[in-house]
């Protein structure tokens, strides 16, 4: 068979004339062996004749993605071996445009999805607190924090059953967010109604985060530092200007009227995402065949010490994740209540915010930019994490005492650490994972983040309640423990590093022998 054949099919995809081969073997372990093919229509267009779509061709040129990807895991060794050496033949370098556009669209869905997270209800907790008081402000606020990365999970286990792809998996889950948008601009100021849209939001972002990190993955190998970077930077991008347009809109009408924006806003923003995001077929294949050839091998490459190793890097990468990202966000969250408890008005928040968000942006690309020429993700986390404790300690803890240019220094410092502790931790995450098991260990790193969020909130709202100092002498004392932990994961690389170095040393004096 000619293995030109292999990819002809991602074509339809990218050409957008939706229509996928379809092929009928003899044997599904035997996919080398095509007989026939169909051309039916994967998304069902009314133009096309029902006898077009099912018309019958012989065609042994022809392999379809779809099939090819699941009867890699019926292929014993020889036939994986054989499809391997095939594709190194075929690897064909991503499409320069259509990766840029991918990468676009998933800067919108982060931008959306942050952007309200991170900014909006920061500025939606108050109003909200004023409403229906502080505690039923936190039940409103806390079903979007949490589902947002504890579905992640059982999403990603509907999606990979039915074979969704990211395309079909983006289209879902901004359905989703957009019913929950719907559901809070109809009944703004009703609690059960708030607490319905959240849960929806929730539910449209856990479908949403893992399709895009993942699709982002599959068309950038080189610059993939940066690529990632990226998608922090429209998080950041969102969090600066959704907030800001949602307190103008406020401020000009009221809560309701603006809600109905957001409503267009981010449906608008979806819309455009929608269209962008498709996978790299060729690089899952590629993939999926790795992943079946070390399930093949795993007896022959047994190493129990490298084992423990990950393991423990692993473990360590869980909680340092957990920590940081719920930092984060409480900070983020509770920063209008902080401005305010330093004497700063609600409506005159807009200018510490936007400054913080600012710099945000450049820690995003700053980061990315070390990462992409080779800097270490994990020291540079820990260099992070440092100054960022360090920050809290030196400027926050004191307190402002009205010192404007005090707090600007503050939140401009805060701004640029905390948006690059976050992206050297995705950075730091997608590096260590890409190849191995992304989806089930993203998906594990998500729901063990969302399940620490409510014990790490209790305890900065604990010392909040006391005073700030205390609340930032808490967020100190966890961020710099995380340095140390990040450190040591570090430490852990550079020693198995130095392992598989002498290791392939003596096997190539033993080979020389």
């Amino acid at each position: 068979m000619d293995t030109r054949s292999i990819f002809p099919t991602q074509d339809s995809f990218h050409n957008h004339s939706f229509l996928s081969f379809v092929n009928c073997y003899e044997n599904d372990a035997d996919i080398s062996k095509p007989v026939k093919a169909f051309i039916p229509c994967r998304y069902p267009n009314t133009f096309l004749s029902t006898e077009s779509l099912t018309k019958e061709i012989t065609n042994t040129e022809i392999v379809d993605y779809d099939n090819l990807l699941k009867a890699v895991d019926t292929m014993n060794a020889k036939e994986v071996d054989k499809w391997i050496k095939m594709t190194k033949k075929n690897i064909q370098t991503p499409h320069k445009l259509q990766s840029l556009v991918t990468l676009f669209g998933c800067v919108l869905i982060y931008f959306v999805i942050f952007g309200m997270m991170n900014g909006c209800l920061s500025i939606l907790k108050p109003l909200l607190s004023t409403i229906h008081g502080d505690f039923k402000a936190d039940t409103i606020v806390f079903p979007y924090l949490i589902l947002s990365f504890l579905l992640i999970s059982a999403t990603n286990k509907i999606f990979e059953k039915l074979n969704i792809d990211t395309y079909l998996a983006v289209l879902l889950g901004s359905f989703y967010y957009t019913i929950g948008l719907i559901v809070f601009s109809l009944l703004t100021y009703n609690y059960y109604a708030n607490v319905i849209a959240m849960v929806f939001m929730g539910l449209g972002a856990s479908m949403l985060l893992l399709p895009t990190t993942k699709t982002v993955n599959t068309w950038f190998d080189k610059h993939i530092c940066l690529a990632q970077s990226m998608l922090w930077l429209g998080a950041n991008a969102g969090t600066l200007i959704m907030p800001y347009t949602l307190k103008s809109l406020i401020f000009n009408f009221n809560l309701k009227i603006a809600s109905n924006y957001l409503v267009l806003l981010c449906s608008f923003l979806f819309f455009i995402a929608g269209f962008c995001c498709v996978d790299n077929f060729d690089y899952l294949i590629r993939e999926k065949l790795s992943k079946r050839q070390s399930y093949l091998n795993k007896n022959k490459q047994k190493n129990s010490t490298s084992k423990k190793v990950n393991q423990i890097s692993f473990a360590l990468m869980i909680l340092t994740t957990t920590i940081i990202e719920n930092l984060n966000s409480c900070f983020r969250i509770n920063i209008v209540y902080l401005f305010m408890s330093y004497g700063i008005n609600f409506f005159s928040v807009n200018d510490y915010y936007a400054s913080m968000n600012c710099s945000g942006i450049f820690g995003a690309l700053i980061v990315g930019i070390l990462a992409d020429i080779g800097f270490e993700i994990n020291l540079l986390q820990s260099i992070f994490l440092l100054l960022t404790g360090l920050t809290n300690i030196l400027i926050w803890v004191p307190g402002f005492h009205g010192t404007s240019l005090k707090m600007k220094i503050a939140v401009v410092l805060q701004g640029f650490l905390f948006s690059g502790v976050c992206t050297s931790n995705s950075l730091g995450i997608n590096l260590k994972i890409r190849n191995n098991n992304f989806n089930q260990k993203f998906s594990l790193l998500c729901m063990i983040q969302s399940l620490g969020c409510l014990p790490l909130f209790e305890i900065l709202q604990m010392q909040s309640n006391k005073s700030n100092k205390y609340y930032f002498i808490c967020m100190s004392a966890l961020l710099i423990s995380t340095s140390l932990l990040s450190f040591t994961t570090y430490a852990l690389r550079k020693i198995r590093r130095k392992e598989v170095k002498v290791e392939q040393k003596t096997s190539q004096n033993i080979y020389t022998l």
